[in-house]
Parts: C-alpha cells; sequence; structure tokens
C-alpha cells in the first residue's frame, strides 16, 4: 500500500530552522535583553522644600509627602515646561505672583491655596492661561 498523499499532518515532522540570519549589527552570540528602564527617583521632599520657600509665610507650608502627595507629583510633574523641582518652583512663583488676593484667605470662609491645590492639574492650567490674575474686578 503507498499513500496517494506523502505528506499528512500525521506524518509531517516538525523542525526547528535554526539557521536564521544574523542581525547587520553581528550579534547572535546568546540572548540580549533589552535594558529595562529605570523609573526615575522622585524626591519629593525637594518638591515640597521648593514650595514651602516660594509661598514664604502667605500659605500654609506643607509638612509631609502623603501617598496622594506623591501620586499627584507624579502625575503633573511631567505636565512642567520644565519637569523638574525647578519647573515647579517656577510653576509655585508664577502662581504666587499672579493669584488674586482671595487665594491667600482675603475671602468670607477664609480658605487659602496650599500645596495640594497647586498639585491639581487644572491649577497648573489655569497659572499657564492667566485664571488666577487679578484684573482689578472687585
Amino acid at each position: 500500500y503507498k499513500p496517494s498523499q506523502l505528506n499528512t499532518k500525521d506524518n509531517i515532522q516538525k523542525t526547528i530552522n535554526t539557521n536564521t540570519p544574523l542581525p547587520p549589527n553581528g550579534g547572535g552570540d546568546g540572548q540580549v535583553k533589552p535594558e529595562r528602564r529605570k523609573a526615575e527617583r522622585i524626591d519629593y521632599e525637594s518638591f515640597l522644600n521648593a514650595y514651602n520657600t516660594e509661598v514664604g509665610d502667605r500659605l500654609p507650608h506643607a509638612v509631609a509627602v502623603n501617598e496622594k502627595r506623591k501620586r499627584r507629583l507624579k502625575k503633573i510633574i511631567p505636565q512642567l515646561k520644565t519637569p523638574n523641582v525647578d519647573g515647579f518652583r517656577a510653576y509655585v512663583r508664577a502662581f504666587v505672583h499672579q493669584a488674586k488676593p482671595f487665594y491667600f484667605g482675603d475671602n468670607d470662609t477664609g480658605w487659602t491655596a496650599d500645596f495640594d491645590y497647586l498639585l491639581r492639574e487644572d491649577s497648573l492650567t489655569g497659572v499657564r492661561e492667566g485664571k488666577f490674575a487679578d484684573r482689578g474686578i472687585a
């Protein structure tokens, strides 16, 4: 008995092609894993200190860095024009210079902006757009 078809799924042997060409840069001497990018370490205390320095005695000082603040800092830092402590310092300075007296407690409730308020994305956008600027409106 001679089968009419020589290659059937029952008799095909699976072979592994080990004759692959080398990459253009040579290589081929072992598995090279791509280098894992390490997450940049954020010195949260330096951001806290930058805030405290810039606001002076005009706004409440931030004392501790908790998980919520860490998350918000991680989120807002890449959005800064200069994504580092100096960029954050410039952002806080811009807020302090352009914010209306309302944000410093000159309102009916005595509310003031604070570190957490400045960690909000809306606050950063507002500073960029001049939303907090005092336009002489009483």
